[in-house]
């Protein structure tokens, strides 16, 4: 029995073995870069891991900050009142002192 082979002529085997052997390389090459991206993607997701842990200690920092920052701006206004009291109340005493100094020299000159 013999089996007719529908190109099996050597050139054409030699043609289609040629073919497979760049298409294997093309492979090779294709495989290569996708390990290299595997790495790059890996170490990627490596620091992005770490920036994520980073902003979860951040952001459990701040948790605490925002009530005792409500609390201060709840008590600025009065702080400032009282500010302006006391700013009142120093000059006004330097004010009495000056003029009580100017009083003073001037019964003292008479």
């Amino acid at each position: 029995m013999s089996v007719d082979c529908v190109g099996c002529n050597p050139k054409v085997l030699e043609y289609r073995l040629d073919v497979v052997e760049s298409a294997i390389a093309e492979i090779k090459e294709a495989v290569k870069s996708i390990d290299k991206s595997l790495d790059v993607i890996a170490r990627i997701e490596e620091k992005h891991l770490d920036t994520r842990e980073a902003l979860g200690r951040a952001f459990k920092c701040l948790e605490g900050h925002e009530e005792r920052i409500k609390a201060i701006e709840m008590e600025i206004p009065t702080l400032q009142m009282m500010r302006n009291w006391i700013i009142s109340g120093v000059l006004g005493i330097v004010a009495l002192v000056g003029i009580a100094m100017i009083g003073y020299f001037l019964h003292i000159k008479q």
